[in-house]
């Protein structure tokens, strides 16, 4: 089907979707009911992420290198043959391609497909457009290239048609993930860079002007990137010509849905696995709207459910009607901070609002019982905190308690009255700090989305708030918007506290989420927070030999307990996640796998 432009012809997909009527509709289509409103972000992270946004990309991309398996490992599909070797500069890694793999549109994929996606990811003109174009700064050469010293990626070579190379930095080495050091996926330069070519002048790649008298290496012009990239129709939210199980048929970005269609150019996943189900439709619903929609048959499956009432719901149904998985969240739910600006900067401030939420009485109302406090950056579902036994216990000291986090303000430079005399008590209202002359009242701004949940924890955290003389200003605001400041697309954030969840991917490495440097504000470094001592705990963990995992864990303790000094985040729970799942469809087991859109390719139609 051909592209339909955002939002414009809606209508028109929707008479194609139902037109033929109930039973054809049925036959054909997957509607997906998910609870986060998408972002867009269909091609990349590199302007931030969400985990709608994460599946739908595992469904329209595909041919990584690197597939995390238990470990990671290249991908047979795409990789034919891996060579290693070293020199002073790091690990050398030869890929040599499989042959015939193609776009959607039957264009062959060669190795400047990957080539160009290692230098867009690193291309200064991302930066320019708001974008974090770190993801390969482990690349020999990466930071020249990525600051604009030097338009060459000396790191990366373009061998011939189906072979290149990477060059991992010796000082980026060793890396606990190993593989996913050399983790890349094509990207059409035609489609996002028309008019420049891929070189290799043998001392590195890089992009130069196809019109030009020869190959001279140039930057990419971020102008040309801002209409064929990061536009409304661009690359990043209508990528129209893709390698992955599914290709794009619509987006309509006001009502939060996707239309994907299967691609058939596609070889198959790494276990040369491809989709049965012909069609999937994608919409965005709370999880009471999404209950009652299966209840109508307009959806046959739903994505991690989270409201206890719904929940309770769906568990009511028996299992003709349903099958429901259960599966704990590799991820938690948390009050983010701006730690870059008054007063979450001052980590006693912070202590305090996280000492301000009954985490217990969270879970068990709104939640319905379905999720667990945690204490950390951590989710139940991962591996880490199964193994690590009781040492959890030892973060617990940000539990709910009022009368500690009124001592932890006690200590904070909020310490004076309105008049400017040392705070006695809730009479005197709200805490000031002297700024000069000035007294600066101790205020949180939450941009906060409407949700039950989010509600739940406001009509708890309000009136805590307030006893302890900190002013909460709640303004309401959509997704979208909501996410625009998290990620700081602005040079300022009028917001200072943020509700919203994450969910952890493998590899589990958080150095760039805390590292400290400028290239990595914003969409990695959401918080602002700048400390050394977390960014060094979060890069030790990276730097464990490859598959010693005892040793991973203890620096992953060192990080817990690094983060957990700092808490650039209040964390709250971790939920119980609950698909279901229609009985007209067989093989769906997401457990098993990283989301919907991977679990959807193992799927197909029950038969009759």
């Amino acid at each position: 089907m051909k592209w339909l432009k955002r939002g414009a012809c809606l209508a028109l997909v929707l008479l194609w979707v139902w037109g033929a009527g109930p039973a054809r509709a049925q036959e054909e289509w997957v509607t997906v009911a998910v609870p986060t409103q998408m972002s867009g972000c269909f091609f990349s992270d590199m302007w931030g992420n969400n985990s709608v946004d994460l599946d739908i990309r595992a469904m329209l991309h595909g041919y990584d290198t690197v597939c995390p398996q238990e470990d990671f490992a290249p991908d047979p599909t795409v990789v034919k043959r891996v060579e290693t070797a070293e020199d002073q500069s790091g690990v050398i890694y030869t890929l040599t391609l499989a042959s015939g793999l193609t776009y959607n549109d039957g264009t062959p994929i060669t190795a400047g497909d990957y080539v160009f996606s290692l230098l867009l990811g690193s291309s200064p003109a991302v930066a320019a457009l708001g974008g974090v174009h770190s993801l390969y700064s482990h690349v020999e050469g990466w930071a020249e290239y990525a600051s604009g010293r030097s338009a060459i990626l000396s790191g990366v070579r373009l061998l011939d048609g189906q072979r290149f190379s990477i060059t991992v930095s010796r000082q980026a080495l060793p890396y606990y993930y190993g593989w996913a050091a050399i983790r890349v996926r094509p990207a059409p330069a035609g489609v996002i860079a028309p008019g420049y070519g891929v070189g290799d002048d043998g001392a590195g790649c890089f992009l130069y002007a196809l019109d030009g008298a020869s190959p001279t290496p140039a930057h990419l012009d971020p102008e040309l990137l801002r209409e064929t990239l990061t536009g409304e129709n661009g690359y990043l939210h209508c990528p129209k010509v893709t390698c992955g199980p599914y290709q794009l048929a619509a987006y309509d970005a006001a009502s939060g849905q996707v239309w994907m269609e299967i691609n058939p150019a596609y070889r198959g996943n790494r276990e040369g696995r491809k989709p049965s189900i012909q069609r999937v439709r994608v919409i965005q619903m709370t999880d009471g709207e999404a209950v009652a929609a299966y209840e109508r048959g307009e959806v046959q499956l739903i994505n991690r459910l989270t409201d206890g009432a719904a929940i309770d719901r769906a568990r009511s149904w028996d299992g003709r009607r349903a099958a429901l998985t259960a599966y704990d969240r590799s991820g938690y739910a948390f009050l983010a901070f701006a730690c870059e600006q008054s007063p979450t900067d001052d980590v006693r401030v912070r202590r305090a609002v996280a000492m301000c939420v009954d985490r217990e009485s969270l879970c068990a109302s709104a939640l319905g019982g379905y999720a667990r406090p945690v204490y950390g950056h951590y989710g139940y579902g991962q591996w880490m905190p199964q193994a690590c036994g009781e040492a959890l216990a030892a973060f617990e000291d940000i539990r709910y308690d009022p009368r500690q986090a009124q001592r932890e303000l006690d200590l904070s430079d909020y310490r004076l009255n309105c008049r400017g005399a040392p705070y006695a008590g809730p009479a005197d209202g709200i805490r000031y700090k002297r700024q000069g002359d000035v007294l600066v009242p101790l205020e949180l701004r939450w941009a906060k989305t409407a949700t039950s949940v989010s509600d739940a924890l406001e009509r708890l955290l309000a009136p805590e708030l307030e006893r302890l003389g900190i002013r909460l200003v709640v303004e309401p605001t959509g997704f979208a918007q909501m996410l625009s400041q998290y990620y700081r697309s602005g040079r300022t954030r009028g917001a200072n506290l943020f509700f919203l969840g994450t969910n952890f991917y493998e590899p589990f490495d958080p150095y760039y989420t805390y590292h400290t440097g400028e290239a990595w504000q914003g969409a990695f470094n959401t918080s602002g927070l700048r400390s050394e001592a977390l960014m060094e705990a979060a890069l030790a963990m990276r730097r464990v030999p490859t598959g010693d995992r005892t040793a991973f864990l203890a620096r992953w303790l060192d990080f817990q307990k690094a983060w957990h000094s700092e808490l650039p985040a209040a964390p709250i729970y971790s939920n119980r996640y609950w698909d279901v799942c229609s009985p007209t469809i067989r093989g769906y087991e997401v457990a098993a796998h990283g989301g919907f859109g991977e679990a959807l390719v193992y799927a197909d139609w029950r038969e009759e």
